[in-house]
């Protein structure tokens, strides 16, 4: 269970050869042992547009296991994942964005606001993604 090595070796790994698409599914799936779901999705991300065709079926398939993970994460209420989320340097990037300061706010007098401004814009929508597998949305 040593994640912080096991992390190194993938990464090392991606670095090695970026068209191997097993480092990239271990990465995902250290990330999500622990509980680093929004790295996970940008590690899938990654992968996704980084890997050839053959391989989309099991990137695919770490994706629907990462929106079931962070489906059930964000059905409970687990104030500690909160914190160490906002603690994170890429989240405090995206929560610092007047964008994205401005569509919280917007959310306060109009409920669909953040879904609006996701399906139009998806920059927009990429950083509501990271901050729902995050948990600071839900």
């Amino acid at each position: 269970m040593g994640w912080g090595p096991a992390l190194e070796d993938v990464k090392a790994a991606i670095a090695l050869d970026p068209s191997w698409h097993k480092p990239y599914l271990r990465k995902a799936t250290i990330e999500k042992m622990l509980t680093k779901y929004h790295r996970a999705l940008a590690t899938l991300k990654v992968a996704r547009q980084t890997l050839a065709e053959e391989h989309q079926p099991a990137i695919s398939r770490a994706f629907m296991d990462l929106q079931q993970a962070i489906g059930d994460a964000n059905n409970r209420n687990d104030p500690s994942r909160i914190q160490r989320a906002r603690e994170d340097p890429e989240i405090q990037q995206i929560l610092s964005d007047p964008m994205i300061v401005a569509l919280f706010k917007q959310q306060e007098t109009d409920g669909s606001a953040i879904a609006k401004a996701a399906m139009k814009d998806p920059n927009v929508r990429e950083k509501i993604e990271m901050l729902a597998a995050a948990g600071i949305i839900r």
